[in-house]
């Protein structure tokens, strides 16, 4: 575990990493991965994990919903600043 959370902290800045306190207890991301794509020239795309075949699509509705759940995650989130002392200090816990 202890290597796992060091590759975290050693990836680069543009990766964002917000650590959610399991002290919050249940929260909105708990149904499972949040997958959004987009680009400049084409509609946001979702991927949805399904047991036996993951389903894209670019339905507005959905898209909408499956952003709306990753921000109010975010939203309970630590900034990065407070989630990179959260791994720092779990990865020393799992260093002894």
């Amino acid at each position: 575990m202890r290597q796992q959370l060091d590759q975290l902290l050693a990836l680069p800045s543009t990766v964002v990493i917000q650590v959610v306190p399991g002290s919050l207890g249940a929260n909105a991301g708990l149904g499972g991965a949040i997958n959004l794509a987009a680009t400049d020239d084409g509609p946001e795309l979702l991927c949805s994990d399904a047991l036996v075949d993951d389903q894209v699509t670019n339905n507005p509705v959905l898209v909408r919903k499956a952003s709306a759940t990753f921000n109010r995650v975010r939203g309970d989130a630590l900034n990065v600043r407070e989630s990179r002392t959260r791994l720092t200090e779990a990865m020393d816990r799992w260093q002894t």
